[in-house]
């Protein structure tokens, strides 16, 4: 894969299936101010620690400008119309 500037882009594989944030929060009491917030559930944080695991060519590069991210997601799955729009939002 090649930048715009004709260098190489750093390729990096993640494995795993990305969970639909939307459907993956919880709402629940916040001691705290006697209202409610949104919590993750275990299977978003599950996927987060997984991906971290595997990031390794980025993690640590303390990014603060904008950057090009360029995704090749292999979908498999026997019914391809299964959520793929939702799961491209997350």
């Amino acid at each position: 894969m090649m930048r715009n500037n004709s260098t190489p882009a750093d390729v990096e594989v993640i494995t795993g299936q990305i969970v639909a944030k939307a459907n993956n929060y919880q709402s629940v009491p916040d001691k705290a101010t006697g209202g409610r917030r949104i919590i993750k559930n275990s299977r978003v944080r599950t996927y987060e620690r997984n991906f971290l695991k595997q990031c390794r060519v980025y993690a640590g590069r303390m990014i603060n400008r904008p950057f090009e991210l360029i995704v090749t997601v292999y979908y498999l799955h026997n019914n391809f119309g299964v959520n793929v729009n939702k799961r491209l939002k997350c």
